[in-house]
């Protein structure tokens, strides 16, 4: 009677040992740079979620790479607060994830934890898709209730495959590729008036709370003042 392969070898038992990291989004690590002398007031947004841009930093933490990031903050020249020993505070906050913009109660769109979805007219579309394409490879690793829970800063535990660590190296790759190529312009992307137009001629900001105005032109010239 044929007799079953008996598997007992530590490579099976390797094998069967799933890499397993275990997150916890920090609420929010260290301050990132404000936008001072505006009123209303703008607010650095971020492209990538700060949520994600911690998931990333643990990843390569976990498979010991943690000062891959120094190659993006060292030609950071935006002042920090509180994030001088603080490698995952200067990544989560790196300006090129940032673009100025009304404060979130102003903004119709506002993605609150998400990603954004509408990128500023003038914003270099190299560096917009090397983030989205960071988001993407995320989505294809992690399960989506997985990313749900470290956007409510919930606890989870996610395998870290070698095909998810190679995917986030090339996407990676690309933003420092895009980065490089701004010719220093190393700074967070600056508020315009023009992006926040839609083709319907309306703007993606809250109607003026002014006493019969009612008017998002009005709000948009607040900030072009």
């Amino acid at each position: 009677m044929p007799q079953k392969a008996k598997f007992g070898t530590k490579a099976l038992q390797a094998a069967k040992k799933a890499v397993t990291l275990e997150f916890t989004a920090d609420d929010r690590p260290g301050t990132g740079p404000g936008v001072p002398g505006n009123v209303p007031p703008l607010s650095n947004h971020h492209i990538l979620s700060q949520r994600y841009m911690q998931l990333i930093f643990r990843i390569k933490e976990f498979k010991g790479e943690a000062d891959y990031f120094r190659r993006f903050t060292n030609i950071n020249a935006m002042t920090w607060k509180n994030t001088a020993t603080n490698k995952l505070a200067e990544w989560v906050w790196t300006p090129y994830n940032l673009f100025q913009g009304p404060t979130g109660q102003y903004r119709t769109d506002d993605p609150k934890s998400g990603i954004e979805q509408t990128k500023p007219h003038g914003l270099d579309g190299a560096r917009w898709v090397a983030l989205k394409m960071l988001a993407y490879t995320l989505f294809k690793h992690v399960k989506e209730d997985k990313l749900l829970k470290i956007l409510a800063g919930e606890k989870v535990k996610f395998e870290v495959t070698d095909e998810l660590h190679a995917e986030l190296n090339r996407w990676l790759q690309a933003f420092h590729d895009a980065i490089t190529e701004a010719h220093g312009n190393y700074a967070a992307y600056g508020f315009a008036g023009a992006d926040w137009a839609q083709a319907n001629g309306r703007y993606r900001v809250h109607a003026c709370n002014c006493k019969g105005c009612n008017a998002t032109t009005h709000t948009l010239a607040k900030y072009q003042k």
